[in-house]
Formats: C-alpha cells, sequence, structure tokens
C-alpha cells in the first residue's frame, strides 16, 4: 500500500497554526529564503522549528 503524500503547495494548509502562527511561519520562511538565500524547503523547514520553539516557550511561561 502507497502512502499517500502532501502536495507541497497544500504542506502549510495542513499545519494546525494559529492566525498568528501562520503569520510568523510565513513572514520567517520569506526571510531566510529571500535575504538568506535560502531554498524554500529549507527555509520552511527552519520556519517551522521556529513556529514550535515558540509554542515550547509559550507553555513554558504558563
Amino acid at each position: 500500500m502507497q502512502s499517500k503524500r502532501i502536495k507541497e503547495d497544500s504542506f502549510t494548509e495542513s499545519l494546525f497554526f494559529s492566525d498568528s502562527e501562520r503569520e510568523h511561519f510565513e513572514e520567517r520562511a520569506a526571510i531566510l529564503e529571500y535575504e538568506a538565500g535560502m531554498e524554500r524547503k529549507e527555509a520552511e523547514r527552519r520556519a517551522l522549528e521556529s513556529v514550535i520553539g515558540a509554542r515550547v516557550n509559550l507553555r513554558c511561561a504558563v
């Protein structure tokens, strides 16, 4: 049985982001891609790590 692959375009839409997390993700990925010269996939991976890190920090602060 083959596993289903998520289309790259729908990847971020499949994540459970709040509006502020989505904004953080998109802004961070764009900065990393355009200003740091990263490939889009790498920029999105690092942006996702940033969102996850922010979630962890928020939970620790509560």
